[in-house]
Order: C-alpha cells, then sequence, then structure tokens
C-alpha cells in the first residue's frame, strides 16, 4: 500500500522523491518474489514513467498478457503498452468492485 500511495504521490506533484522511494519498494519486493505479476507491473509502471521500458520489458509484458488469467493484469498489461482501447474495453468488463479499485491504482493514470 504504501507503494501506491507514494506513486499517487507522484503522479500529483512530481516530487522525484516519491519517485524515488516507490521505485525502491519495487525493486525490493521484486527481490521477494520475481514472479509476481503485480510487482512486475509495478516495476514496469516506474519505467514507463520514466520512458525507460526497454524492448526486454515489453517482450515479457506482452507475454504476461498471453500468459495471466487475472483480468486485472490484462488490463495493466494492456495500458502499459499503450493498447488504450482495449485497455478501456477490458476494465469496462470488470466487475463494478474491480473496475472502482482498479481505477484508484496508479496505472490507471497512465491510460
Amino acid at each position: 500500500l504504501l507503494f501506491l500511495e507514494l506513486l499517487l504521490s507522484y503522479d500529483f506533484n512530481k516530487n522525484e522523491t516519491y519517485y524515488n522511494m516507490a521505485d525502491l519498494i519495487a525493486d525490493k519486493l521484486l527481490e521477494v518474489d520475481p514472479s509476481n505479476e503485480y510487482w512486475k507491473i509495478n516495476k514496469f509502471q516506474m519505467l514507463k514513467r520514466k520512458g525507460k521500458l526497454t524492448d526486454e520489458d515489453l517482450n515479457e509484458i506482452y507475454s504476461m498478457e498471453e500468459n495471466t488469467k487475472d483480468d486485472m493484469v490484462i488490463c495493466a498489461v494492456n495500458i502499459l503498452l499503450d493498447n488504450k482501447y482495449k485497455a478501456k474495453r477490458k476494465i469496462s468488463e470488470l466487475s463494478q468492485e474491480k473496475r472502482k479499485m482498479f481505477m484508484d491504482f496508479p496505472i490507471y493514470n497512465l491510460l
């Protein structure tokens, strides 16, 4: 939750301290479990905000979309891939509760 609050704060006021703290948390979470889809998305959205997604990152994001069964991950990866129409369509297909939750996540600010 701290990661989300820091990233939302960064999106709101562009204070690099918030970005750096969120980035540190994202890295630490990935050290604990590098296969966690949500933690990967968190790291990728950090990189996207700075325009630093590599071709290798994009390939991994594409792979995540192909291999996940999590509808919220599908929404997130389409935002990361700039598939805005598909992202909006997938978000609209979420249950009302999930849609509200997803729209409160910092990744939604990238849409």
